[in-house]
């Protein structure tokens, strides 16, 4: 069996897309060898890949994202296959919310979220479109689709009633790097080397409108307003998203100044620190389909404070505080609770571990590995 998987959010550094593939693609590889599996890039010649993954076949195009996705598209549309782009394969797994069309090839698609569907403003337009438009498509043509949640499941039930029996659920996991103990001398050091406070409250996510940050920062202005027994800043870890201007012009017009630290992407070695030296996480999204920051949060031990929307519940279960995303008190509330109760933050931070612990990326592996062989041998039969 070799599969070709689509490794171009992971190589194009996108969010919690590509940390799937990066996390993925390596515990794939161990199982397999390196004759048993290939990578797929778009945009190759402008994204270089890791140099640990460049002894593998690649097989890629040289447009960009838009291009690709236009040229998939297309193929659609006029009934065109795509299967001569990837000789010798005897599965794609399609890991970006894009899968090319064939007509030989048997095919896995990860979804991992409907928030063009189930949030469908919090989206910009181009994206909206292609992807209500396409997406059923996709999710057609897949053989099977993995999901990371119940709560995914559900909405795929609800917008696109795929059988049961093509959807699996395969929850993600937490790399064995946010569960080492993480040295007063490493948090320092990254503390130092992002010019920040102690303590702080922390977000980690793409900013855009879905992740609620607007909610976040109007949570923290009151928190700040109502008054604390000491300084606490905001720290805000991540890239720019699509429609992310509000959400800056938002912090300026609240005047919040240097008490909120924008530090931009942050590479993956500095994480676990980061999430360790924090006091409490926050994540009040909108949505999501399955929420990989508050698991690693509570990986490293920091106290979460999460939203009740979709798969966060199923996630996070009765190991941090859960509270409505429209509730500003309800969220102030909670990051005060934690914050005044020394108690509360260890009881937290110690429940957080345990259901972390749940959460394997070797679990995710190998049961993605024999879906792939179920999905190999049945297309053969």
């Amino acid at each position: 069996m070799r599969i070709c998987f689509d490794y171009s959010a992971a190589a194009q550094q996108r969010g919690g897309i590509g940390r799937y593939g990066r996390e993925l693609l390596p515990r794939l590889r161990t199982a397999l060898g390196d004759d048993c599996l290939s990578i797929f890039t778009n945009n190759a010649g402008r994204v270089p890949l890791p140099p640990e993954l460049r002894g593998l076949q690649r097989y890629s195009v040289g447009l960009g994202n838009k291009a690709w996705r236009a040229r998939v598209a297309l193929a659609y549309l006029l009934g065109r296959n795509l299967d001569r782009h990837f000789p010798q394969v005897d599965l794609f797994f399609a890991a970006d919310h894009l899968l090319p069309r064939f007509k030989q090839i048997p095919s896995i698609m990860t979804i991992h979220d409907l928030s063009y569907l189930v949030e469908p403003q919090y989206h910009n337009f181009p994206s909206r479109v292609f992807q209500q438009g396409m997406m059923p498509h996709f999710a057609r043509h897949a053989n099977h689709i993995i999901v990371p949640s119940l709560a995914t499941q559900r909405d795929l039930e609800t917008y696109y009633r795929i059988e049961p029996d093509r959807v699996t659920v395969i929850p993600e996991g937490v790399g064995a790097q946010f569960r080492v103990p993480v040295t007063a001398e490493r948090k320092l050091a990254v503390r130092q080397a992002y010019h920040l406070p102690h303590p702080y409250i922390l977000y980690v996510g793409t900013l855009e409108p879905r992740k609620n940050i607007i909610g976040l920062l109007d949570a923290f202005a009151a928190l700040l307003e109502d008054g604390l027994d000491r300084q606490v800043d905001l720290v805000v870890a991540g890239g720019l998203g699509w429609l992310y201007q509000p959400t800056l012009d938002h912090l300026a017009e609240l005047g919040l100044g240097e008490r909120v630290h924008q530090l931009g992407h942050v590479a993956d070695a500095d994480l676990p620190a980061l999430y360790a030296a924090a006091e409490v996480f926050a994540f009040p999204s909108w949505y999501e389909g399955f929420g990989l920051p508050p698991l690693e949060a509570m990986a490293c031990g920091t106290p979460v404070v999460v939203s009740t929307a979709a798969a966060l519940p199923e996630v996070v279960g009765t190991a941090g505080l859960l509270v409505a995303p429209a509730d500003t008190r309800a969220v102030v509330d909670a990051l005060r609770s934690v914050l005044a109760n020394p108690e509360l933050h260890a009881r937290l931070a110690a429940a957080g571990r345990i259901q972390a612990a749940r959460f394997t990326w070797e679990r995710t592996a190998q049961a993605t590995l024999d879906l792939c062989q179920e999905v190999v041998n049945a297309h053969r039969a």
